[in-house]
């Protein structure tokens, strides 16, 4: 007797597992791919290409640049905000600072 409702529950269970599948989790997935999409990506501003923009309107979103003061000028006509990542200046001498264990215990 309980095999036979057991037998006759799991295909109703793996039923409802499907439907409460495809009416709730995949149009949740949909719609978050679909923000990430539109949000995260370059494509809205793909489509603004060829709009002209009022004199003064910046692009919204932000440029990295690499060691670049000319770049960064002209960068920041056009976008809001530039981040600008320059090296340290030890990094790029000679004068490299040696770290404190090695300079105790290889050259002490």
């Amino acid at each position: 007797m309980i095999d036979e409702v057991r037998g006759a529950i799991l295909p109703f269970l793996i039923a409802i597992g499907g439907v409460y599948g495809l009416v709730l989790v995949l149009p949740g997935w949909k719609l978050g791919r679909w923000h990430l999409v539109k949000y995260h990506s370059g494509i809205p501003e793909i489509e603004k290409m060829g709009t002209t923009r009022f004199l003064g309107q910046k692009l919204g979103g932000t440029v990295v640049i690499c060691e670049g003061s000319l770049l960064r000028k002209s960068a920041s006509t056009f976008f809001k905000y530039v981040i600008i990542v320059e090296p340290e200046q030890w990094l790029t001498s000679e004068d490299v600072p040696l770290p404190a264990w090695l300079a105790d215990h290889l050259l002490g």
